[in-house]
């Protein structure tokens, strides 16, 4: 039952070199789970599900007026003779309407402009702009002639 010191210290490299081996797994496991990038690829519906619940809980929720004070306030208002009107909507002048309808043309020949001008991979933001090339089809793997 006793073992010889050389059977002792090759255990021991083995040991050793597995730990080694396990390490660099949990390291390269910890790289995976950290990075943000790998969850949108493989999770995307789940963080978009994820990002509504967030904005749900975070965005301010609209207040409610007690209906009882809003009765008290106009018995009020009207015990002391208070006129109040609702503020009147500023008329749009033909100048804002136009604007609204020119902004849009506006950004469409913005947004080619910079197609055209980033477009090319040589750009700044090349990437962004530019499709992606079709991957070539494969024919011998499925055995069509061509």
């Amino acid at each position: 039952m006793s073992e010889s010191a050389d059977d002792i210290i090759e255990r021991m490299q083995r040991v050793r070199r597995d730990v080694s081996q396990d390490v660099a797994g949990i390291v390269e496991t910890a790289k995976t789970l950290t990075d943000w990038r790998y969850h949108v690829k493989h999770h995307p519906w789940v963080l978009l599900g994820g990002a509504v619940a967030v904005g749900f809980l975070v965005a301010p929720r609209k207040k409610k007026i007690p209906h009882q004070d809003a009765k008290e306030l106009v018995a009020l208002l009207k015990k002391h003779n208070v006129s109040v009107a609702a503020p009147a909507a500023p008329a749009k002048s033909l100048v804002h309407s136009l604007l609204g309808m020119a902004a849009p043309m506006v950004m469409r020949q913005v947004m080619g402009v910079a197609q055209h001008r980033f477009g090319g991979a040589s750009g700044p933001l090349g990437a962004m702009f530019t499709p992606r090339p079709e991957q070539p089809e494969h024919y011998e793997e499925f055995n069509i002639p061509r």
